[in-house]
């Protein structure tokens, strides 16, 4: 078991590494908490109760290089554990654990803790926009438990806030942006003019960087489109009728000229309609103004 506490409080010795937050001892002594702070087996927790500040020191580490994971306790109970990633997971764990135990000696309520999404990852933060955690592939519940960001980021939320002040808990998370299949929106009005179905194709990624029929260069995002009569600039909805998926495109270029097959598709709008592996699709073709 490791405890980490301040820099503050601590006399640096040989056997110190030094991280964010702290020094982190040697695996066979913990750090110190301030002068006057009993340890953990002297003011054993009950669930759900309210722990006074200096009663004893909040969070503590437990490190099992077996697993390549490192367990953050709460008190007498596992609040998440850190798997080794890009970075050593005793090494983020030991810097959540001295965030967790700064809270506590600077008195910070529970109240405070929440959860904010910046439309990339959550986090957890407390007080003045003090971050605690960010939530990402490497943070679970439990060595063996894997939820989504969000929920994840909710029980942890909730497992501090109890702890500190047994505070209310939180039933939601700030909702993820739409995806980027739902951002995608036709610029003109959206009446469907013509209806066709067939097996559509997608350009191969030799084609990228070229120009198309049109003049247009076929770029890695381009949602484009190569039909044989249809004037250039024309929308074109295209519904991949294996697994419901939808995108808009342009039409910019001419082709297909393979029997059988009623469109070609630039590589990003095959990627969005989940066709890359597969090669084809058959697809349903809107024709749209």
């Amino acid at each position: 078991m490791l405890n980490v506490a301040a820099a503050s409080a601590q006399v640096r010795t040989v056997q110190d590494l030094s991280v964010a937050g702290g020094w982190l001892k040697s695996m066979q002594q913990s750090l110190q908490p301030p002068a006057g702070t009993p340890t953990p087996d002297q003011a054993p927790l009950k669930v759900g109760g309210v722990v006074p500040p200096a009663t004893r020191v909040a969070a503590r580490i437990q490190d099992m290089p077996e697993y390549q994971t490192t367990v953050v306790y709460l008190g007498d109970l596992p609040l998440l554990s850190v798997a080794t990633a890009e970075e050593p997971a005793i090494l983020r764990a030991s810097l959540i654990s001295s965030r967790v135990n700064q809270l506590q000696w600077d008195q910070i309520p529970g109240e405070s803790i929440r959860i904010a999404y910046d439309g990339k990852s959550y986090s957890l933060v407390a007080g003045k926009d003090q971050t605690l955690i960010t939530i990402d592939r490497s943070i679970r519940l439990s060595r063996t438990e894997e939820l989504s960001d969000k929920a994840a980021a909710l029980q942890i939320a909730n497992r501090l806030r109890r702890y500190f002040g047994n505070a209310p808990e939180l039933t939601d998370a700030p909702p993820e942006p739409p995806s980027l299949l739902a951002s995608i929106s036709v610029s003109i009005s959206d009446t469907v003019v013509q209806v066709f179905q067939g097996v559509a194709s997608w350009y191969g990624h030799t084609f990228l960087n070229r120009r198309t029929s049109s003049g247009t260069v076929l770029r890695e995002d381009s949602l484009i489109a190569a039909h044989p009569a249809l004037p250039f600039g024309t929308q074109l909805r295209v519904t991949n009728l294996g697994n419901g998926r939808q995108v808009t495109v342009k039409v910019q270029d001419r082709g297909p000229f393979i029997r059988g097959r009623v469109i070609d598709l630039s590589p990003r709008a095959a990627q969005l309609l989940g066709m890359v592996s597969s090669g084809l699709a058959r697809v349903k073709v809107e024709v749209i103004r």
